[in-house]
């Protein structure tokens, strides 16, 4: 969600600008991003569970329901190259790497070979195991957890859909922050996303002000003389 360096540049992110109001007081906190693309909840636990964090007092944990759905994989199975590909048939390479990606796509949310429909029973069993480990593994380590539940513009209309996996956090993360409940009051939420999904410049700086404010009621941060952020 946070896609620091593309949609908006890295000074824009929320993670950048909650750390930007809470120094306006003069104090010192420090805010990092450690987001990737296309990560599931499954690397995001396994992240939490093996990064040897050193001094970050909180982890923000920023989560989409399609996060949840997601299979595990990593930078090998992003749509990215690292190199330009020299050929003699630019126009071919290009339509195979777009039929390599639908196949990489369906790698992403497959769990078996059976088709099944979004929030049936298998992937809410799928989503309920994963946020218990996640739940179980964001205990072990000894840091404050929070747990960001960010809403695609379909659900803002669409209460229904991800309800089971957002009642699956909440009740599973004492640190439960449901960005739902906030766009639904804006009048014209559309503007601040750059798609169904991402958020723009002006989504961010949303996002910042709601977290901020959120980490300084819930953790009376004003009495923490310094912090790292992880988003």
């Amino acid at each position: 969600v946070t896609y620091g360096g593309s949609i908006v540049s890295n000074n824009e992110l929320f993670s950048e600008k909650i750390c930007e109001k809470l120094n306006k007081n003069k104090k010192k906190f420090l805010c990092g991003n450690y987001a990737v693309n296309g990560y599931s909840i499954i690397s995001m636990k396994n992240k939490i569970q093996y990064k040897e964090f050193n001094d970050e007092e909180f982890i923000i944990i920023i989560l989409t329901g399609s996060d949840l759905e997601r299979n595990f994989h990593n930078l090998y199975s992003q749509p990215f190259l690292s190199k330009k590909i020299e050929n003699y048939f630019p126009a071919l390479t290009e339509l195979i790497f777009i039929y390599a990606e639908k196949f990489i796509y369906n790698l992403k949310y497959e769990k078996d070979s059976l088709e099944v429909e979004i929030n049936s029973e298998k992937y809410k069993n799928f989503a309920k195991i994963n946020i218990e480990d996640l739940s179980r593994i964001s205990k072990k380590s000894n840091k404050k957890i929070i747990l960001v539940y960010s809403p695609e513009i379909s659900e803002i209309s669409n209460q229904k859909k991800f309800y089971y996996y957002k009642d699956t956090l909440k009740n599973n993360f004492s640190n439960f922050l449901d960005m739902t409940d906030y766009i639904s009051r804006e009048n014209n939420f559309n503007k601040i996303y750059h798609d169904n999904i991402h958020l723009n410049a002006e989504g961010h700086e949303f996002y910042s002000i709601i977290i901020k404010n959120y980490l300084i009621n819930k953790f009376k941060l004003w009495y923490i003389v310094s912090l790292n952020l992880v988003a």
